[in-house]
């Protein structure tokens, strides 16, 4: 918490590599390794960076088993919890790509435009300001690493697409947008995961982000 009255607020809703997710062992790095944390570092005191990553969070796809992994239905409750919101970076798509989904790129992307509109349905009906959004398209996934009943089969092509397909979406909505693919790889040792290189990669390129807008 910022206790800075006049702090900026940036809300960093994702899945598992927003949460911290460390890929040699499923436990999550330190607040000072995540990109969260490291991006609070770089913007100081005048902003104040609120984590909200879990992982295998989708952009609207229910879990019969976990349906509360559902980034759609949780999304506004989030929004109404940490109001006001200034900056909103969203960072999804990667569990979406999963096979037991069987979603098309296009379809994931459609499903992570309605996250947009939930925002700005939020923002019209509560009077809440509308915050500034940052489209982040995740790195590729390398499916041939991630070998747990091959989950993530067909995910690398899928997530190569999502760039395009995300960029698309950030011009037409008027958003800031990241390619992580530019910045970032996964780390070898899942496919899916961050290491703490990245991890102080992408706070780099997302304190540039946010300074632009």
């Amino acid at each position: 918490m910022n206790i800075n009255p006049n702090a900026k607020r940036v809300l960093c809703f994702g899945d598992s590599n927003t949460w911290g997710a460390d890929p040699t062992n499923d436990n999550r790095y330190p607040a000072n390794v995540r990109w969260t944390g490291r991006l609070q570092k770089l913007l100081g005191d005048n902003y104040e960076v609120i984590e909200e990553g879990q992982g295998g969070r989708t952009t609207n796809i229910s879990d019969p088993e976990k349906p509360w992994k559902n980034g759609k239905t949780y999304l506004r409750p989030c929004l109404e919890s940490h109001e006001p919101i200034d900056v909103l970076i969203v960072t999804l798509g990667t569990n979406d790509v999963k096979n037991i989904y069987n979603k098309a790129a296009e379809e994931i992307a459609q499903g992570f435009e309605e996250l947009i509109l939930v925002v700005r349905e939020w923002a019209e009906d509560s009077g809440s300001q509308m915050p500034k959004i940052i489209i982040v398209s995740p790195s590729p996934v390398d499916e041939i690493r991630w070998t747990e009943d091959k989950v993530f089969v067909g995910g690398t092509e899928k997530t190569q697409k999502l760039a395009g397909l995300y960029e698309a979406l950030a011009n037409k909505h008027n958003c800031g947008f990241v390619d992580l693919g530019k910045y970032v790889k996964v780390d070898p040792v899942d496919g899916v995961h961050l290491s703490p290189a990245s991890h102080k990669k992408i706070a780099d390129v997302l304190c540039e982000k946010i300074k632009q807008l």
